[in-house]
């Protein structure tokens, strides 16, 4: 399974390219799940008032809320390893991911080298910082302000630098190295 790691400060161009990603994959025939972190605690609990919010008030450790159209399972205790957040994308599904983006798990997907990654920041010194803490391959940095320079990842190679409304060229890039290295077909 493919898995994409957004990497940056939270915010709209983190999120305008995580969506991008999971438009450039879908687009393509892909099935796509994604996780993004929450700004908040409670941005993930039900009020307590409400028949999910008793639910997982009660101790259960899982709550589905089922609509007519649409599904939201709430897990009580956060995922400790990517595996466990790759499992919960893939639960309830009749067939699992071809691929996952992730908005915000450094520490879970950072140093991993089996996902690719992706960052994204306001200028060329932030990106740089956040390259310092990411393991290889990082397929591209996406950067609100002009960058004058090549960026370099923590092994020193040359990372491709994109204006934020390059998204769309983010996306193909990601699925063409994808595609290279065998992770997606």
């Amino acid at each position: 399974m493919l898995v994409v790691l957004v990497s940056g400060p939270r915010g709209p161009e983190r999120a305008r390219i995580a969506g991008a990603l999971v438009r450039a994959l879908s687009s393509r025939g892909y099935r796509v799940g994604a996780a993004s972190r929450a700004a908040s605690e409670s941005a993930v609990r039900e009020r307590p008032d409400t028949e999910a919010g008793l639910l997982e008030n009660s101790g259960a450790s899982l709550v589905a809320l089922v609509g007519r159209r649409r599904s939201r399972v709430t897990v009580v205790t956060a995922p400790k390893s990517l595996e466990d957040l790759l499992r919960l994308l893939e639960a309830g599904q009749r067939v699992p991911p071809d691929a996952v983006v992730l908005s915000g798990f450094d520490r879970l997907a950072g140093r991993r080298e089996d996902v690719l990654k992706v960052v994204v920041a306001h200028g060329p010194r932030e990106a740089q910082a956040i390259l310092r803490g990411l393991a290889d391959p990082v397929v591209a940095a996406v950067c609100a302000a002009q960058v004058g320079g090549p960026l370099r990842s923590s092994s020193g190679g040359e990372v491709p630098v994109f204006p934020l409304e390059g998204e769309d060229q983010v996306g193909r890039l990601v699925v063409e190295i994808a595609k290279r290295l065998k992770l997606i077909h």
